[in-house]
């Protein structure tokens, strides 16, 4: 998906299952006595959470699991954990406002529900409701200042709004906690150019490139370009790439994807070069795909023409040739 990446999924996450399974050799207190994960409801929710994760995806499965939390959240009203495998449980039936109750009951109830929080934050970017995200992967961030994803959702919700300063704040954070996470790395490139920052934003580019170089990760490596700003023209989305190594008998330098409102792409632009344009001495052109069928237009270079140079005349060609989309 090119536009408004959906938000991170918590590596923390991944730990759950583990975590509720240590809830279960817990000695039990009296039921009810306690709102902490180790009260006499939590390590039946922790049971239901596990069988939860096994398959996630059966409705069946869930609604059995539902009805057995709703009998034992009325047994145990006062157990945090069992609101927030309720808002787990919800959110995968689809239920998405009674999640955020069921999550937000966790929270009151023990505020130190990082899990809980930080689900609901997701959940509510889901349904649009992007400040309340942003305040519940705030808090998140505030109850485990080593949730990387918390701080990278919070970040991504800033920079699809266009706050690209306080998208960077957060990104810097989530980058000190992993120097080595190559999304991280590529987002704080989008925030520095979004600000508008050359110097900075250069600098993030050559040590993303040198990341890139570097990486032993195969789907690092695997990669072959990068996205590193977006722009909109008319009710155009533009996301703007560039090729790690173009090279090749026709390669792209640069590729601008545009996609409509409703994210679907329509077209791309590209600053292209082929053996054909390199022996009539003008290597780089700009060329152009819709529907299909690729395009090449009168507009070439003898030089690799300078980002800043090259934007006004894309954003032509993207008024000419997609001007139905532009509106």
């Amino acid at each position: 998906m090119l536009a408004r990446p959906r938000p991170r999924r918590s590596s923390a996450m991944k730990q759950t299952v583990a975590i509720l399974a240590s809830l279960l050799s817990l000695t039990l207190a009296a039921p009810g006595a306690s709102a902490q994960p180790g009260g006499a409801g939590a390590s039946v929710a922790a049971k239901i959470m596990q069988r939860g994760e096994a398959d996630p995806q059966n409705p069946a499965l869930l609604v059995g699991l539902l009805a057995e939390l709703d009998a034992e959240t009325a047994a145990h009203p006062k157990v945090a954990l069992n609101h927030r495998v309720r808002g787990w449980v919800l959110s995968h039936l689809g239920r998405r406002e009674d999640a955020v109750a069921a999550y937000d009951a966790a929270v009151e109830l023990d505020p130190k529900q990082v899990d809980a929080l930080y689900e609901c934050g997701v959940v509510l970017s889901d349904l649009g409701r992007f400040d309340e995200a942003i305040a519940r992967w705030d808090a998140a961030a505030k109850v485990d200042p080593r949730n990387i994803d918390a701080f990278y959702n919070a970040a991504q919700t800033h920079y699809n709004r266009r706050q690209y300063k306080q998208a960077l704040e957060r990104w810097r954070k989530a980058q000190a906690l992993d120097p080595g996470d190559f999304d991280v790395a590529k987002k704080i490139l989008q925030a520095l150019n979004g600000l508008g920052d050359k110097r900075r934003a250069a600098k993030a580019r050559e040590a993303l490139i040198a990341m890139w170089r570097g990486s032993d990760d195969e789907r690092v490596r695997g990669l072959t370009e990068f996205c590193f700003d977006r722009k909109d023209v008319g009710e155009v989305h533009v996301y703007a790439y560039e090729t790690f190594e173009p090279k090749g008998d026709l390669y792209y330098v640069y590729t601008f994807r545009l996609t409509g409102p409703d994210d679907q792409l329509v077209g791309a632009v590209q600053l292209e070069s082929s053996a054909i344009t390199r022996a009539a001495g003008t290597p780089f052109v700009i060329g152009f795909n819709r529907d299909d069928t690729h395009h090449t237009t009168d507009r070439a270079y003898k030089q690799l023409p300078t980002r800043e140079a090259l934007w006004p005349e894309v954003e032509k060609v993207i008024r000419a040739e997609f001007a139905d989309a532009v509106r």
